[in-house]
């Protein structure tokens, strides 16, 4: 018997609008792996009326889309099961319209303030980005991305207005905020200063605005006008992220049997992604000589009290959720004593 583990593993592909579409894996897999498809994490079924099938037999799966469009790009993955593990596959496809060769590169039409805040009160940046296709909006403090959380809310709207709302401010969210605009003619990005003051001490961090490009500067006031007067959240839509590990493990981690042992990791997305854990391809339950726990930051961990020589093995945490799937793995060496 053994888990599934891709020969032939799913690759991007860039078509235009109205191709065929071929998706194609292939797995070792004792006994027969059976497959799953999805899209952003949702699972993908056949559809006559929308010229979608797949097939699947002695180990190899193939998803066909008849006649793809625009909206038809996006992350697609497929997951391979047996009753010994299973294993994921994941890849982009990107459909080109009649008018990606007119692509334009993000430019800011109104750039972020600077923002000076009590501790504990709401903190409201505010943008506005125009290009085509689209831009992907990301968001990073100092440097780090920002993870989606009950606390933040990554905001943007069909003109181009971009918003990151942080629901209750603390001295440690002070500093740098940028918004980074992609697509696939280029980047832009601009950076405001958060500063938090207490009605005591007061977080000195000098305001400061940049821009990597030129840009017509508009006020935050005329860029979440709109005709109907101005804007709230009600005239966004939320965006969501795949899971990204921000921490990951450690390649190999060794201990003496008996100690105990915690392997830990830290993974963002919006919305919040759900987490399995995995030993040799086999799903990890919780048991009397096992713990899991995932915390509100994005905290993973799997942590066993007093580690036995058979739990050596490779170790893989799996997030998931709408937009995609991530993995990252170690692998544990369990030593005599």
């Amino acid at each position: 018997m053994a888990p599934p583990e891709f020969s032939k593993a799913l690759a991007p592909q860039i078509v235009p609008e109205g191709e065929v579409v071929i998706f194609d894996v292939e797995v070792h897999a004792v006994p027969e792996a059976f497959f799953s498809w999805y899209k952003h994490g949702i699972k993908i079924t056949d559809d006559e009326e929308l010229e979608v099938s797949i097939t699947s037999h002695e180990n190899k799966s193939r998803l066909v889309i008849g006649e793809v469009f625009e909206d038809d790009s996006g992350d697609y993955s497929v997951t391979a099961e047996n009753e010994v593990g299973r294993a994921s596959s994941t890849a982009t496809l990107l459909v080109e319209g009649d008018g990606a060769t007119d692509a334009v590169a993000p430019t800011f039409t109104s750039l972020l303030s600077p923002l000076q805040i009590m501790d504990g009160q709401q903190a409201r940046f505010a943008c506005q980005v125009v290009g085509t296709p689209t831009p992907q909006i990301s968001w990073f403090h100092e440097g780090r991305p920002i993870g989606h959380h009950k606390e933040v809310k990554v905001l943007q709207s069909q003109d181009g207005r971009v918003g990151l709302v942080i629901n209750e401010v603390f001295p440690e969210d002070a500093g740098e905020y940028t918004c980074v605009a992609r697509n696939k003619a280029g980047e832009s990005r601009c950076t405001a200063t958060l500063t938090v003051e207490d009605s005591e001490v007061s977080t000195l961090v000098s305001p400061s605005e940049k821009v990597t490009q030129p840009a017509s500067v508009a006020s935050e006031e005329d860029a979440l006008e709109t005709e109907r007067g101005s804007s709230s959240d009600s005239d966004f839509s939320e965006i969501g992220s795949s899971p990204e590990f921000i921490e990951s493990l450690p390649a190999q981690v060794e201990v003496t049997e008996g100690q105990p042992t915690r392997l830990l990791t830290k993974v963002i997305g919006y919305p919040r992604p759900s987490v399995t854990w995995l030993v040799d391809g086999m799903t990890v339950r919780v048991s009397e000589g096992l713990s899991l726990e995932h915390y509100e930051d994005g905290t993973v961990s799997l942590s066993l009290p007093a580690a036995a020589a058979v739990q050596s093995g490779q170790y893989t945490c799996e997030a998931q959720n709408r937009n995609g799937v991530a993995t990252c793995s170690t692998n544990l060496v369990v030593v005599p004593s």
